[in-house]
């Protein structure tokens, strides 16, 4: 990893990762430093793999893929239709949405949190727009 901030993050979404698993750690399955090994293994191996997909993208997709301009009127819209249908919507639902419409996050970033690829958070996202679209009719 050649950039501190890089390494920053991987470090933190680690420490996430651990904390959010804790509870799933088994002392008779074996050692906690095996454990955390393994995180931190799958979280740098999960950065190189969404870093490699990033790079064969074209500028025009990245970009798609990085940024979601919006201004106050947007994102008063967004957080009114999430309201208005978070009955409708589970909590990784509500989640995904919130992050994106919302927090502006990229898929890469609700990838991350959510533990799938940037792609499967894409289409994730797009069902949900398609559900809230038939919610609408």
């Amino acid at each position: 990893m050649n950039n501190s901030e890089t390494t920053q993050d991987i470090t933190q979404e680690i420490y996430l990762r651990i904390h959010r698993y804790v509870v799933s750690f088994d002392r008779e399955k074996g050692n906690a430093m095996t454990w955390i090994r393994s995180i931190a293994h799958n979280c740098i191996s999960t950065h190189f793999s969404i870093q490699r997909t990033l790079d064969k993208l074209s500028e025009e997709e990245y970009l798609r893929e990085m940024a979601l301009p919006m201004d106050a009127n947007d994102r008063l819209f967004y957080e009114d239709m999430i309201f208005q249908f978070q009955g409708y919507l589970n909590v990784e639902e509500l989640e995904i949405l919130v992050g994106r419409l919302i927090t502006e996050s990229s898929f890469k970033e609700i990838g991350i949190q959510k533990g799938i690829n940037a792609d499967h958070a894409r289409q994730k996202f797009s069902r949900i727009m398609k559900k809230i679209k038939r919610l609408r009719k």
